[in-house]
């Protein structure tokens, strides 16, 4: 049967390949040796054996380091085969099982009672049981050590027996595929005409967001399983799983405690439709080049997780019409506290995660740079997280472009190898200059020359006299920008060896153990862009959009503004006594 999304059985059952392959173990540069997890193929019998799919498939891509976990092809008939048929399939189950690195694993025998009382429980039709009750059957099985049955839970969840969370410990799910169920509930495409045809199901279509009544309707589809009696259970593994989320939202508190599943969203909008409903077309605004990382396989539930951490992170913007800024692969965020000015775009499309900063200004360059290294932290954690292994590379393209369409897009490596100042852009057959792409998102991994600044007059002053800006000076060098923090610039030391550094908004004061002191933000501190410390161990911090100084005490508790306009040009904040 050909699955929605596949052209063909086997793009379907390249697929699976490829989802497996991404929880690969063993060594990936062997190429004789088997991979796991092991893949057993199993396949209707025909006498035919030019139209069994699977194994022309894998001929067709026997050189793929995934098709390495294949352990064998069987065939089968649903109606026709004898039992001895059935039974060879099990004994090649059970020989592939005893090969897995996990066999014989060594396992606490108080473990082995309560997986085997649990397993009785399992059978007798009990899908999630509650804690107390697990620590009950645990002290039978003389288990009594409250660490060691979280520690057994753990590894229960870790093989797929149970699902458990130490931060939600309230109940045990003994049957994983009862979740499934109830998570199909909510997302399946197969609804009743009466929950289809009705307003909440139609916002969640076009929207992302899901009513609590329109969910429980859903829960009640296979009323059997009892879903609706741990729904407040359901809820919380569901946000676990990145399946549903409640976003940042500070002007509605109404909004702030909905859910939205993103996922769930049919109507398919451009970018050109986004900036549409943002009223983006004015010509002195300025987008950023794409920053792309182009993945050999992403799976979606990946980029899901990848997407629920940036609106965990930010908040997501509204629309003209006060709608929540989620269209299907497509998120819009606030990165500018204000909400007035740059905000960040991110997209999903076949293989590909995409961001994009509307209304960048010449200030953003070091905000890029820490979204370019956020986004590559990000991707690299989720996989430690869920253990999993994806290759990509990362790549950007030009701000007219379509992030989707493959031609125009450049590799960030060849901004180092290449001399040329610009390159040719298939997409728009025309060139482009090179540094516009590479310099956005890569700033302080590439030398960049310091532009001249001129010494600015009239400078606005408050009653503190002390604090006058005196001139600005070019150093007349190229500088080389420190790769682990935003700007050179945006950091420095105190006598007592605690480091002041900016943040955006937000000015952070932290011990040499990575512990933070205080935070410093006030409404007229719109990105701090320097910091420096005066003779009297005053952190003195300068704001390029509010273009002032403020003099800040070394605790965090107090502090006045010295300068109220700064020129346009802001350099480095240096302090000296006159």
């Amino acid at each position: 049967m050909l699955q929605r999304g596949f052209d063909s059985i086997g793009e379907y059952i390249d697929f699976w390949f490829d989802s497996i392959h991404c929880y690969a173990n063993g060594p990936t540069d062997q190429p004789q040796s088997t991979l796991e997890p092991r893949i057993i193929v199993v396949e209707e019998n025909t006498k035919k054996q030019d139209t069994r799919v699977a194994k022309k498939c894998y001929r067709s891509n026997q050189g793929s380091r995934k098709r390495r976990h294949l352990e064998t092809f069987h065939y089968i008939s649903n109606t026709e085969s004898p039992e001895s048929e059935i039974d060879d399939l099990r004994r090649i189950i059970f020989d592939t099982a005893k090969k897995s690195s996990v066999w014989r694993k060594s396992t606490p025998l108080v473990w082995i009672r309560l997986e085997t009382k649990l397993n009785v429980v399992r059978q007798s039709n009990v899908n999630i049981i509650k804690f107390i009750d697990i620590c009950v059957l645990a002290s039978k099985c003389s288990l009594t050590n409250h660490e060691e049955l979280i520690k057994f839970l753990c590894e229960q969840n870790e093989i797929g027996n149970v699902i458990f969370f130490q931060d939600i410990p309230d109940y045990i799910i003994l049957n994983p595929k009862w979740l499934v169920d109830a998570f199909r509930c909510v997302v399946s495409d197969k609804i009743e005409k009466h929950i289809e045809n009705s307003f909440d199901w139609n916002m969640l279509k076009e929207s992302g967001k899901i009513s609590r009544a329109l969910m429980l309707k859903l829960f009640q589809k296979v009323p059997e399983l009892q879903f609706r009696s741990f729904d407040n259970h359901i809820l919380k593994v569901m946000e676990k799983f990145d399946i549903i989320i409640k976003p940042k939202i500070t002007e509605n508190l109404d909004e702030e405690m909905s859910y939205y599943i993103p996922s769930m969203i049919v109507s398919n909008s451009t970018i050109k439709d986004v900036k549409a409903s943002f009223g983006f077309n004015n010509p002195n605004s300025k987008s950023s080049p794409w920053l792309i990382l182009e993945f050999t396989f992403l799976p979606i539930a990946f980029f899901n997780h990848v997407f629920f951490d940036y609106i965990r992170k930010y908040e997501v913007c509204k629309d003209r019409n006060n709608r929540i800024a989620f269209y299907q692969g497509i998120g819009v965020f606030y990165i500018d506290k204000t909400k007035l000015y740059q905000k960040l775009i991110v997209c999903f499309s076949r293989n590909i995660i995409a961001l994009q900063i509307w209304d960048l200004d010449e200030n953003m360059r070091f905000v890029c740079k820490f979204i370019n290294n956020q986004l590559q932290s990000t991707v690299n954690n989720m996989q430690q997280r869920y253990n999993m292994k994806l290759e990509y590379e990362v790549k950007v393209k030009c701000a007219e472009g379509n992030f989707k369409n493959k031609k125009g897009r450049l590799k960030v490596t060849d901004s180092f190898n290449s001399t040329n100042s610009k390159f040719y852009c298939e997409e728009h057959n025309e060139f482009h200059l090179s540094q516009t792409l590479f310099a956005t998102w890569l700033e302080g991994q590439i030398i960049q020359p310091t532009e001249t600044l001129e010494t600015i007059a009239n400078i606005t002053l408050n009653e503190d006299f002390r604090y006058e800006l005196q001139k600005t000076i070019d150093t007349g060098e190229a500088r080389l920008y420190d790769m682990v923090i935003n700007n050179a610039d945006d950091c420095c030391s105190s006598p007592e060896g605690n480091i002041y550094c900016t943040d955006y908004n937000k000015l952070y004061c932290i011990d040499t153990k990575g512990n933070v002191l205080f935070s410093f933000s006030k409404k007229n501190t719109i990105h701090p862009r320097g910091v420096t410390v005066d003779d009297e161990d005053y952190v003195l911090l300068a704001c390029s959009h509010s273009k002032n100084v403020h003099r800040i005490t070394s605790d965090g508790s107090q502090s006045k503004e010295i300068i109220a306009e700064l020129p346009n040009q802001l350099g480095p904040l240096l302090f000296a006594l006159m």
